[in-house]
């Protein structure tokens, strides 16, 4: 797994940072967040040299111009996301008529 100090948020709602980072104080090991409003700055800075291999990865299913499942097929990509561990999460819950219950 790669740096398991290093949790990285991708999510454009700057609310969810703000969650995310109180959550991490409160945590009795220290951790490093980087948040991303978008895949493609997450993208931009993991492409760079001489970066941390995130050990946990978090991606709002609902981003702009590119959604959670495409963010995580392009992160893939990149060497530095070989071992981190990935969850692809959603704040909105579908309707129930969405699913049938036959």
């Amino acid at each position: 797994m790669g740096n398991n100090g290093l949790l990285v948020l991708i999510d454009d709602d700057t609310d969810d940072h703000e969650v995310l980072k109180m959550a991490v104080e409160d945590l009795d090991r220290p951790r490093q967040c980087l948040f991303f409003p978008d895949c493609e700055s997450a993208i931009a800075h993991f492409s760079e040299n001489n970066v941390l291999e995130p050990g946990y990865v978090l991606i709002d299913l609902k981003l702009p111009r590119m959604d959670g499942d495409q963010c995580l097929q392009e992160l893939q990509k990149l060497r530095r996301f070989d071992s981190p561990q990935i969850i692809v999460y959603s704040s909105s819950i579908p309707d129930r008529q969405d699913t049938a219950d036959h």
